[in-house]
């Protein structure tokens, strides 16, 4: 990965500012959103911020071993 680009999982805040819209701002590293920055859920309070779309099929326990990755393609 490219310099600032850590492929971890967290979130960011976004405001709006009247005239120049929403700006997204990540406080754990420090900068403002860009591009590596890819929305898997949007919520008001973290704990209800589920993933935009989705499914899973399979066991119970696969979570205990599960992986997840992500590939960003530009338009």
């Amino acid at each position: 990965m490219g310099e600032g680009h850590h492929g971890a999982t967290h979130a960011w805040t976004e405001i709006y500012i009247p005239g120049a819209g929403w700006h997204g701002f990540d406080p754990t590293n420090n900068k403002i959103v860009g591009g590596e920055h890819v929305s898997v859920a949007v919520a008001r309070e973290q704990e209800k911020a589920s993933p935009l779309s989705g499914a899973w099929e399979g066991p119970a326990d696969a979570f205990n071993r599960m992986e997840a990755s992500v590939q960003v393609v530009p338009l």
